[in-house]
């Protein structure tokens, strides 16, 4: 007899239910997104918004951007010309080869 498996949501102590990671660029942060996805496999936009007008975000600027990194979920924005980018924030990708490494280390060194 099969039985029917239900998923359950655990909330943590405070109600935390998931934790998204951010990366925040000062400009060019859609540009980052793609590069990424492009790189990294099991990866995809779900969704980028731009910005409208100018404002905080110049027009066109990266607004909000959802988006996997091997399957995991991450958000994105850019912050605008008064936003001062700071190096606090890394990515750890698991590689299951040596093979896989070189190539991440070459896409992600190439030009800086």
């Amino acid at each position: 007899m099969a039985t029917k498996r239900r998923s359950v949501k655990r909330k943590g102590p405070s109600g935390v239910e998931s934790i998204t990671t951010c990366l925040a660029f000062k400009d060019r942060g859609e540009e980052a997104v793609k590069f990424y996805v492009s790189v990294i496999p099991n990866s995809k936009i779900t969704s980028l918004n731009r910005s409208e007008a100018d404002g905080m975000i110049p027009k066109g600027g990266l607004q909000s951007a959802t988006f996997t990194l091997g399957g995991r979920e991450f958000t994105a924005f850019d912050g605008g010309p008064t936003f001062s980018f700071a190096v606090g924030m890394s990515l750890m990708v698991m590689c299951r080869t040596q093979r896989e490494i070189d190539r991440l280390w070459e896409k992600f060194t190439k030009g800086g």
